[in-house]
């Protein structure tokens, strides 16, 4: 997760210098490893640790859900992102 890591931090540092007053994200876990479309590798525990990322920001935030086809892990992934 470096590359996606480093993304996602240089973008919370933009966020941050923009002051926003809350953060609207749009929560797509098709990124995951076990999704049949997406493609990705993101493992479950990496949903972790974006959720913690977002969390840096210290703004309020609202997920709107999209993406994600891997039903058996969909759940796990998105409760990682919110408890992160």
């Amino acid at each position: 997760m470096d590359a996606n890591g480093s993304a996602l931090d240089r973008a919370v540092q933009r966020i941050r210098a923009y002051a926003p007053d809350m953060l609207v994200v749009s929560l797509a876990v098709d990124t995951s490893e076990s999704d049949p479309v997406g493609g990705f590798q993101r493992q479950t525990e990496d949903f972790l640790r974006v959720g913690q990322v977002i969390g840096r920001t210290g703004l309020p935030t609202h997920f709107v859900k999209k993406g994600g086809f891997a039903l058996d892990a969909l759940g796990v992934n998105v409760a990682n992102v919110l408890c992160g």
